[in-house]
């Protein structure tokens, strides 16, 4: 199973930013669960790969706690004045697709919320 990742932007167009491979016999709630936790930034940055530049120390590279060899990231990263900004982390209102069975879901408040999706006659 994999769980495509969109994320909403300020105009509340969708953007998928990143897949996560989920491992064989997890259920669809710890999919959903575990691809969350993958896409957040709590002391690095999810979508900069193993090693990103520290904050304290320009030019200086440190592990990155947050990388997962579990995510490909589907949209490249912004760069700023040279310097590289990653993803933000999934959030209340992004979207989440499982795949291969197409199931919609959205990040809630607390949880996840089914989406139905309509298919084109």
């Amino acid at each position: 199973m994999r769980i495509k990742i969109f994320h909403a932007n300020r105009e509340g167009l969708m953007q998928a930013v990143a897949l996560v491979r989920i491992p064989d016999g997890m259920s669809v709630d710890d999919a959903l669960e575990r691809a969350y936790a993958a896409t957040q930034n709590i002391e690095g940055c999810w979508s900069q790969g193993e090693q990103i530049e520290s904050l304290f120390h320009k030019g200086e590279m440190m592990d990155n706690p947050d990388y997962s060899p579990a995510v490909t990231v589907l949209a490249p990263n912004r760069e700023r004045d040279g310097r590289k900004f990653g993803h933000r982390s999934t959030d209340v209102g992004d979207l989440m697709i499982v795949e291969p069975d197409g199931q919609v879901w959205s990040v809630d408040s607390f949880g996840f919320n089914r989406k139905e999706v309509l298919e084109a006659a």
